[in-house]
């Protein structure tokens, strides 16, 4: 074996090893969500909450993405999703970055809507 080969070798091991225990899908709104059996689809107007953390934020477009945990209500995994957010206010004195306990309820057209949030203590 010769040292490109070796090089390309541990370059994939490492960031193979790197993802290890990392679940992370970029699901912006659920039609995205893969259609699996196990995750149950939310009703228009069911609440549902978890945690999570920040990723970004857009006040002017009022939404969130969060990489949150686990939501036992719609049997969802932990993932990364960009919310709707309800009001202007919604967002005021949280920051990227920031711990998080958030509710969420289903819109018409597969929108999900924050409709609390608050840092989490």
């Amino acid at each position: 074996m010769n040292a490109k080969s070796t090089f390309v070798i541990a370059a994939m091991a490492a960031a193979l090893l790197s993802a290890c225990g990392k679940q992370e899908a970029q699901a912006p709104m659920p039609e995205s969500a893969p259609p699996d059996s196990t995750m149950a689809q939310a009703s228009a107007g069911d609440a549902h909450g978890t945690h999570g953390t920040i990723q970004s934020m857009d006040q002017k477009a009022r939404t969130v993405t969060i990489a949150h945990d686990p939501v036992p209500s719609l049997k969802w995994p932990a993932m990364t999703m960009t919310f709707q957010v309800q009001n202007d206010e919604a967002l005021a004195g949280l920051e990227e970055g920031a711990q998080v306990e958030f509710s969420f309820t289903a819109q018409p057209g597969n929108q999900y809507v924050i409709t609390a949030i608050s840092p989490r203590h």
